[in-house]
């Protein structure tokens, strides 16, 4: 796979209005619920974040992807049918034709991070692949599907069926960002405080005590989310070429991708200073480190040390149902 690109991501860069700076606090320092208005905080020029990324637009991303699958029909009478196969599905991570990506090597507990560039060898973890990510091996993807009519000389079917879906285009967004790091490209993003007050006039300030500036991170051992879903439907044909039909719907996605930033101190007053807040887990400190966001094992992980590495699944279930009375009429037009 071929993909380039020219393009610069925020490089007018962006302002995070969260309410902050006109919200109440009590004894300990947080804000009162119901309190401040991000609007306000626009009108007083305080933002609460602000975010830059320009440099290096010209990119070369390559890939060599293997999709195979298998698939069979089977009647096995003549009221029951299946159709089943397996697909696999080999989506490797992007590397640049020029070994311009960055990633971050995490040092155990989070205690620290070192930039690490396209094959290189980082300090924690050892030597990284081109792509800066190991690939996802292990992808198949069953399916099968089921049409069942009980009495033959009632019109009354019964369908159902089941399939596994990988999101193996999460690498596409991935690699763009892992292109926009230093040193190939300007990267920074702050957070208010007392020590750094951010106003519209500075906020895109080079952030003062962090030799680190990279803000996107992937874990090398990430593993690509899927989606799982599930059907029933019943139709049975009315008089009045009227046909009934009623259908479910379920669908179940695991290791879904939820952004989290490991290094972000939590929401505070901005009269806290930044560096003393306390964080989400206080061993995540990398205190060269400008805040960066993780893309993490398995999908955006919770905001912990032991995140990077444990297996950490996110769930979503959805269910539908449906009722559907269609009317067909001549000329093949339904209604």
């Amino acid at each position: 796979m071929l993909l380039n690109s020219i393009s610069e991501q925020n490089a007018r860069g962006s302002f995070t209005f969260s309410g902050v700076a006109t919200s109440q606090y009590d004894s300990a320092g947080l804000p009162i619920a119901n309190t401040g208005f991000d609007f306000a905080d626009f009108l007083l020029g305080a933002p609460q974040s602000s975010s830059i990324r320009f440099g290096n637009p010209d990119t070369y991303f390559r890939a060599n992807a293997i999709n195979a699958y298998v698939q069979d029909d089977w009647r096995i009478s003549s009221g029951l049918s299946l159709n089943y196969g397996l697909r696999y599905e080999f989506q490797p991570p992007f590397r640049e034709k020029y070994g311009r990506l960055a990633n971050l090597d995490v040092a155990p507990g989070f205690t620290d991070v070192a930039a690490v560039l396209s094959g290189e060898s980082g300090p924690y973890t050892g030597a990284f692949p081109a792509a800066l990510i190991e690939s996802d091996k292990n992808n198949f993807s069953p399916r099968i599907g089921a049409a069942w009519k009980p009495w033959q000389k009632r019109s009354t079917v019964v369908r159902a069926g089941y399939g596994m879906y990988y999101n193996g285009s999460v690498y596409n967004s991935a690699a763009s960002r892992l292109a926009q790091q230093p040193p190939f490209s300007v990267t920074t993003t702050l957070v208010t405080g007392v020590d750094n007050l951010l106003t519209l006039a500075n906020g895109f300030a080079a952030s003062p005590d962090a030799s680190i500036l990279n803000t996107y991170a992937v874990a090398r051992n990430y593993r690509v989310g899927y989606a799982q879903t599930w059907n029933l439907s019943v139709q049975h044909n009315l008089p009045a070429s009227l046909v009934l039909s009623a259908a479910y719907l379920g669908t179940k996605g695991t290791r879904l991708d939820i952004q989290r930033s490991p290094t972000a101190p939590r929401p505070a007053s901005p009269a806290t200073t930044a560096r003393s807040r306390t964080r989400w887990d206080s061993r995540m400190t990398a205190p060269r480190a400008t805040p960066f966001t993780t893309l993490a094992k398995y999908g955006w992980c919770a905001a912990s040390a032991a995140a990077w590495r444990a297996t950490c699944i996110h769930l979503v279930k959805v269910h539908r149902q449906r009722l559907h009375l269609r009317r067909r009429r001549g000329g093949g037009r339904a209604v």
